[in-house]
């Protein structure tokens, strides 16, 4: 008898919105990426997925390349002194 198992899916972070959470929702990115409206509608959903990937992030911000990996034409500056935007805006991302 087959087993029917429930899946929960995680959502996948692409390349745009972790690029809008590290370096904020200004940056310039190709029509179609990121957060639709990063400013209004998206504000909780940048914040969900700050949450969920957080920490992620936070170890590729603290110079762990093999956290995520951004294409090189997605330059990001990784200042030690200062904390990515989505930190800075929602706090500590859940671990």
């Amino acid at each position: 008898m087959p087993v029917r198992r429930s899946s929960i899916r995680r959502s996948l972070l692409d390349e745009g919105k972790a690029l809008q959470l590290v370096a904020g929702p200004d940056v310039g990115l190709p029509a179609g990426g990121g957060y639709s409206d990063p400013l209004r509608s998206s504000l909780a959903a940048m914040r969900a997925d700050w949450q969920q990937h957080g920490a992620t992030l936070l170890a590729w911000w603290n110079g762990d390349d093999s956290a995520f990996a951004f294409k090189p034409w997605n330059f990001v500056v990784r200042e030690p002194n200062r904390l990515p935007w989505a930190a800075a805006k929602f706090g500590k991302a859940a671990d």
